[in-house]
């Protein structure tokens, strides 16, 4: 009977130390789900920023190559407000990713920070700078 009752105990140990591999490996897998998605916010902010940056470039040499004919602001405020919308999206994105990795470990002391992160921090810093060059520079 002693022989059994330590086999139970060893397979409930067994099962135990199972079950914590495989929420461990859950929760792993949420967190690359979680970075993918960050970064293809990423990805896409990137792009309306640059897109936005570009609009304005190409009209700022357009405007320098011809005479002006009239107002030209139209092309900058599209391009100021891709920049902004591509940033405050960013920002957003961030926000709900570290809500999210918060809830995936809420007791955990430093929470789980990433490179996707620490990547979109760095572009909403980009495009922050490029909104208020883009929105202070005279046309």
């Amino acid at each position: 009977m002693h022989l059994t009752d330590d086999h139970a105990a060893d397979s409930i140990a067994s099962a135990d130390s199972l079950g914590v591999k495989r929420t461990d490996l859950a929760t792993e897998r949420t967190r690359a789900a979680l970075d993918r998605t960050l970064l293809a916010w990423n990805r896409t902010s990137m792009s309306m920023i640059t897109f936005g940056f570009t609009i304005y470039q190409f009209f700022r040499f357009l405007s320098a190559s011809q005479p002006a004919t009239g107002n030209v602001s139209g092309p900058r405020y599209l391009s100021i407000a891709l920049i902004a919308i591509g940033t405050v999206s960013l920002i957003l994105a961030i926000w709900q990713h570290w809500l999210a990795l918060l809830r995936l470990e809420p007791q955990a002391a430093a929470p789980y920070r990433s490179l996707s992160l620490i990547m979109a921090v760095c572009m909403v810093i980009v495009g922050a700078v490029t909104c208020v060059a883009v929105a202070v520079q005279a046309v």
